[in-house]
Parts: structure tokens; C-alpha cells; sequence
């Protein structure tokens, strides 16, 4: 049984067509099943050739990536597609909108001409997205094209939902609410930000594993959706409650004291698991300041990206959630953090925003909706 990753290529421009086919063939795992060089062609060949991965160009003459993305989705909600675009702010916009509607994933297209540099950047980019595809694929794990069933928003006690060998208790203040999240996290952001609280009493960190510009356009998307202050972080920002702030695509995301207030430092230092910005950066600097007072928060995503910075500040007394096995797009940083034991509440999406008011506010019955 062929257990490989079958992937079609699709995209208007024959030199991306021949990288990534080049790219494919190293890797073990996958297989190139088929080129289009237009959204009908693709239409097509899905229906023929049945992939389980399509690598789909945003940026199209006639039907773009989008159109084409929706109509596939009409006749087939299972194969997991990925956007491979072109680093700018309209190119973020509509790969932004792919994700709402079911795109697994994006890959930007790298910024070179070497044409050694752009296979081996691309290479990169796509062993864990194969790997992810093939993980899904052997454990029947639903497209994001399909929709998830979710358990119903419960009053739940103010007491955890998880009893760990550690008897963690809940904390007695929230300072800062810090979350980490990667593949599927645009949309599980779209869907959980709105329903936190308003009023929250304490900022909010964001890592989300993303290049520049993209972050931007998701910061004033999730604005657009909330009534929190919400935008991209820069260099000196002084974080207080209300404001949510995400790290820069490319750059890591620190936080250091001033004095009585805390302030964000961006920094242009190397990959850390292979992520800049990185979870564990974040929330290792939160750790030495915040401690017990700390939320931490793991959603949806590949890789582990995480789990060193919450082991520190569980360390430090903080409690943790963790987005539940069945809302992720990708059950992987998640996953990371239960089998360390490193977590106190499994929590579904739908129910992820209220958990968080309610821990923050100390309201057990708080009801985002």
C-alpha cells in the first residue's frame, strides 16, 4: 500500500510548477501526481486524479486561488490544500481568506532568485505539512473543508475540568493571558477571539506561526471582529488590559520590565524549533516575569513549538489549556503539552474563549454567547 502523500501542483507560472515538483521528488514521503496551470485545469485534475495534497497558487489570471479553492470544496471537502503565495499585502489578504474557508495552510513563496535557495527554502516549508497530511491521512482526521463538530458550551464550575497528579489550583490573578498557535490558526482565532470577555483585565500575547505582512492583515482582521484592542506588536509597546497584541511575522516577541510596566521587545534573533516568531521566546520571557499570574494557552498546530515555554511556567505555578484533540486542524503543539502532562483543562474551541473570561475575570458563569 502506497502510503505517500500524492500531491498536485497548481499554479500559472512554469518555473514555481518545476521548483516544486523538484522539491517533491526529495522528499520520501510524497509524490507529484500532476500539474494545472489554471484554476479550471485544477478543478479538473482533482476530480481525476484524486490527490490528497494540492499546492495552490493565490495569485491567478481569471479564477484565482480563492475561486478556485471554493469551487473544489463544493464537490470534494476532504482533500487538505495549501496555499502557496506571494509575499504581499494583497496576496496576504486573500491567502487570509482562503484559511476561513478551508485551506489547511499557507507556504509564502520565497524571496530570491536563486533558484537552489528557493527548493531548499520550499523544502523546508513543506517536510511538516506533508508530515501533518500524512498523519491526518492515516488517522482519518477531517479536512478543514469539513465541518467539526463541536460539544455544546456547558455553565461549567469554577473548578478545572482535569485533575493533574499536581492538584493545580486555579489562579488566584490573571496578568496576562500568552497563546500559541500555528496551522488552522487563523480561523480558530477568528472563531475564539470574539468571545472573549470585553472587558478582559489583562493584555493579551499572541504567537502565531506567520512571515511579515500576513501578521498584520490577521491583526486588523481579529479587530474588525472584537471589541479588544488588537494589532500587531512593535518595538517599545507597553502592554496593558484589553490590548492584544501579535508578534511580528519574522521576528520573536520578548517581554521586559520598565519599571512598574512591562514592555514588548522585538527582536531579530535566529529560528527557535525551527518558528520566528517562536511560542517558546514569548513565553519563556513571560515566565520570569509573570509566574503563577501567568494564562497559558496552546491551540491548534504543527511541530512543539510551545512546550519548552510552558514547561517554565508551569515551573513558576502557572496553569495551562490546551485546545481539545477534535477542533484542531492540527493536533500537534497541543499534543505536545498533554503527553508532557503539562496542562490542567482540554478545552473545545467553541468553549475556548469563555473558559479563558471566566479563569480571568473569576466569574464562573460567565457566557460568551
Amino acid at each position: 500500500m502506497d502510503n505517500r502523500v500524492s500531491i498536485l501542483i497548481v499554479d500559472d507560472a512554469v518555473t514555481y510548477r518545476i521548483i516544486l515538483k523538484n522539491v517533491i521528488g526529495n522528499i520520501p514521503q510524497a509524490k507529484f501526481v500532476g500539474f494545472a496551470q489554471n484554476g479550471m485545469l485544477a478543478i479538473n485534475q482533482t476530480k481525476q486524479l484524486k490527490p490528497d495534497l494540492i499546492l495552490l497558487d493565490i495569485d491567478m489570471p481569471g479564477m484565482d486561488g480563492f475561486e478556485t479553492l471554493k469551487k473544489i470544496r463544493e464537490f470534494d471537502t476532504t482533500v487538505d490544500i495549501v496555499i502557496v503565495s506571494g509575499q504581499n499585502e494583497q496576496n496576504a489578504k486573500r491567502t487570509l481568506t482562503t484559511l476561513e474557508h478551508g485551506a489547511l495552510d499557507f507556504i509564502p513563496k520565497p524571496v530570491t532568485d536563486n533558484k537552489n535557495d528557493s527548493e531548499t527554502e520550499l523544502f523546508e516549508s513543506l517536510i511538516p505539512v506533508i508530515n501533518a497530511v500524512q498523519l491526518r491521512k492515516a488517522t482519518g482526521k477531517s479536512s478543514p473543508g469539513s465541518k467539526l463538530t463541536l460539544r455544546t458550551p456547558q455553565l461549567d464550575p469554577f473548578a478545572p475540568k482535569k485533575s493533574l497528579k499536581l492538584a493545580r489550583k486555579l489562579p488566584k490573578s490573571v496578568d496576562v493571558v500568552l497563546i500559541g498557535i500555528s496551522t488552522g490558526g487563523p480561523r480558530a482565532l477568528q472563531d475564539m477571539i470574539p468571545t472573549i470577555t470585553p472587558n478582559l483585565p489583562c493584555p493579551l500575547l499572541i504567537v502565531m506561526h506567520m512571515p511579515p505582512i500576513f501578521t498584520k492583515q490577521l491583526a486588523n482582521k481579529l479587530n474588525d471582529l472584537s471589541k479588544l484592542n488588537i494589532k500587531e506588536a512593535i518595538d517599545g509597546d507597553t502592554i496593558n488590559p484589553r490590548d492584544v497584541l501579535i508578534a511580528p511575522g519574522g521576528s520573536h516577541m520578548m517581554l521586559k520590565k520598565d519599571g512598574s510596566s512591562v514592555i514588548v521587545s522585538i527582536v531579530d534573533t535566529p529560528p527557535v524549533n525551527n518558528c520566528k516568531p517562536s511560542v517558546d521566546v514569548l513565553f519563556e520571557s513571560a515566565a520570569k516575569i509573570y509566574g503563577t499570574n501567568a494564562l497559558p494557552v496552546i491551540m491548534t498546530g504543527m511541530g512543539r513549538d510551545g512546550a519548552n515555554g510552558v514547561r517554565r511556567l508551569r515551573e513558576n505555578g502557572a496553569y495551562c489549556l490546551i485546545q481539545d484533540e477534535k477542533s484542531c486542524t492540527v493536533w500537534g503543539m497541543p499534543a505536545a503539552i498533554k503527553e508532557a502532562e503539562d496542562y490542567d483543562e482540554e478545552v473545545p474551541l467553541r468553549e475556548l474563549g469563555q473558559r479563558i473570561s471566566q479563569i480571568v475575570l473569576r466569574n464562573p458563569f460567565y457566557k460568551s454567547f
